[in-house]
């Protein structure tokens, strides 16, 4: 996917970097992360990702498979509504929002195998998933 070995480091950085246990995770966050002074290697190897979707997609389904799970595995997206609350991330605060349907909407990722904790997902097209049709 990548012809140098400098944008496939930096993009194993990002990587590592969306696994990693930080509190907020953007562009700034995540080249801190890497040792990065500013946020330009990131974005410039996320830019060069964009014609390549189906290579990436791909590459990511080998590792999730080879690396945290197996072949019958599906990914959950769990939707479940939260009420914004705290004071130290940007544009929160207390809001009245009567029904939980007018909460926030974070969504949950899950892993789920037959014979574990939540196997409710059938087998999908992450492509369909992603486009709102799985």
């Amino acid at each position: 996917m990548f012809n140098r070995p400098e944008p496939r480091a930096v993009f194993a950085q990002f990587i590592a970097g969306l696994l990693a246990a930080l509190s907020k995770k953007n562009g700034w966050t995540l080249s801190e992360h890497a040792g990065h002074v500013t946020a330009k290697p990131d974005a410039v190897a996320a830019q060069r990702l964009g014609g390549d979707a189906d290579r990436l997609s791909d590459a990511v389904r080998d590792y999730v498979i080879t690396h945290l799970g197996g072949e019958d595995a599906s990914p959950v997206i769990d939707d479940t509504r939260a009420q914004k609350k705290g004071t130290k991330s940007v544009g929160v605060t207390f809001q009245r929002c009567g029904l939980t349907s007018d909460a926030q909407l974070p969504d949950h990722r899950h892993q789920a195998r037959p014979g574990h904790h939540d196997a409710r997902a059938g087998p999908r097209d992450p492509r369909a998933v992603l486009l709102g049709a799985g």
